[in-house]
């Protein structure tokens, strides 16, 4: 009486199984793994959610979108990146306030540099590669 397959019966056969044995092994550790890894993100996350629901409220309500497409911004041809020149003036207080009320720092508008749109028609054309020859031997 023969167990096994042909070419594996008696050493090869236990040989075989053992490693067959360690391949299950492994397919089951990634397995459980991947499980404990998915459990882990799934609570993770269900206790961001309900901390996000307790700080912002949860009664949001969807936004509507805009029945009519907004038009579309002019194109702009101007090609200089040069910042708008931009003005700081400070409030100059009166006589009578000047020594009560001290001015805020708050007051100081920031400039805000802009960068001017340009539209070019297309890219440049580049030069075509020169083909090499072979090496010969």
């Amino acid at each position: 009486m023969r167990f096994g397959y042909d070419g594996f019966d008696g050493i090869t056969h236990i040989i075989g199984a053992a490693v067959y044995g360690l391949f299950v092994l492994l397919l089951v550790a990634v397995f459980l793994t991947l499980a404990f890894l998915l459990a882990r993100f799934l609570l993770i996350a269900t206790r961001a959610a309900k901390i996000y629901v307790e700080k912002n409220g949860g009664d949001v309500a969807p936004t509507k979108r805009a029945a009519t497409p907004a038009a579309p911004a002019p194109a702009q041809t101007t090609t200089s990146f040069a910042p708008e020149p931009v003005t700081v003036t400070k409030p100059v207080p009166d006589a009578t306030t000047a020594a009560t009320t001290p001015l805020p720092d708050a007051a100081v508008t920031k400039p805000t540099a802009t960068r001017a749109k340009t539209t070019s028609a297309a890219k440049p054309v580049t030069k075509p590669r020169t083909p090499k020859a072979p090496p010969t031997v």
